[in-house]
């Protein structure tokens, strides 16, 4: 018996355990990435807003732009990775801390176009 060992940047993110064959909802394959740098302002805020993570059986969207918008950010993007860390099959409270670890982010975003609407917890997504 083996045991396997990984060393991250950032070993206190948590992933969602799922099947190989199991697939998030949200977004196509598509290839249209962008690579968008957005900076904290002053105040500490990053001038937009996410919705998902991999306990709704989603990705990472952008569900509001304020400040960001001037950087390229779009509402419906969906975050593919954050200063070299992935966040395809990421929980919310994990891309959050990715999200203002950091006074400066790049972005790569691949354009989805929309935004999954969650009104409750128990109810199924809807797009």
């Amino acid at each position: 018996m083996y045991s396997i060992q990984l060393k991250t940047k950032w070993p206190s993110l948590l992933t969602c355990m799922r099947p190989l064959d199991c697939t998030l909802s949200g977004g196509d394959d598509s290839e249209d990435l962008h690579t968008i740098t957005v900076d904290k302002s002053k105040d500490g805020k990053l001038g937009f807003s996410v919705r998902g993570g991999c306990e709704h059986g989603l990705s990472i969207f952008v569900s509001k732009v304020e400040d960001a918008k001037e950087a390229g950010l779009l509402v419906g993007d969906k975050l593919v990775e954050v200063n070299g860390v992935s966040l395809e099959s990421i929980t919310m409270s994990s891309a959050v801390k990715v999200l203002t670890g950091n006074n400066r982010l790049r972005m790569v975003v691949r354009r989805v176009g929309k935004v999954p609407g969650i009104r409750y917890s128990k109810e199924k997504t809807t797009w």
